[in-house]
């Protein structure tokens, strides 16, 4: 009952601006789409996948020429970095690229691979981070 009224505060003061537009794509050019769990908690978060727009299905290839394309707010990133160099934002050049006309929510890895009952936490920390102005 917790973990439910947690999730229900967090998205009557998500949904009360409009969604920003959210990319949640790996350094290896895999991103979710519809019926993810990535795609429930950004929803839940009060944001809007980008790739589900794009029809994109599960986890697919989001080639790096149709990720620059995309007209988004926010991107998220994984905030794991194995050697400090190879996971880098700057190693993908999409991400890299769009960083610079979006702004970049690095999740750590625990909380953006969850399907526990830190998916709570998960959504909590998205809406602070997709809705910084709000109280």
């Amino acid at each position: 009952a917790r973990l439910e009224a947690r999730i229900a505060a967090v998205r009557a003061r998500a949904h009360r601006a409009p969604p920003p537009r959210v990319l949640l794509r790996s350094t290896d050019g895999i991103a979710p789409g519809g019926g993810t769990l990535a795609a429930e908690i950004v929803a839940a978060a009060g944001g809007r996948l980008v790739t589900i727009e794009l029809g994109l299905a599960g986890f697919a290839p989001l080639p790096t020429e149709r990720a620059l394309g995309l007209d988004v707010d926010v991107v998220i990133v994984d905030a794991y970095r194995a050697d400090g160099r190879a996971r880098a934002i700057g190693s993908d050049l999409a991400l890299a690229s769009l960083a610079r006309r979006a702004r970049v929510v690095e999740v750590p890895p625990h909380l953006l691979m969850t399907t526990s009952h830190h998916v709570a936490s998960t959504i909590e920390m998205l809406t602070d981070a997709l809705f910084p102005e709000a109280p």
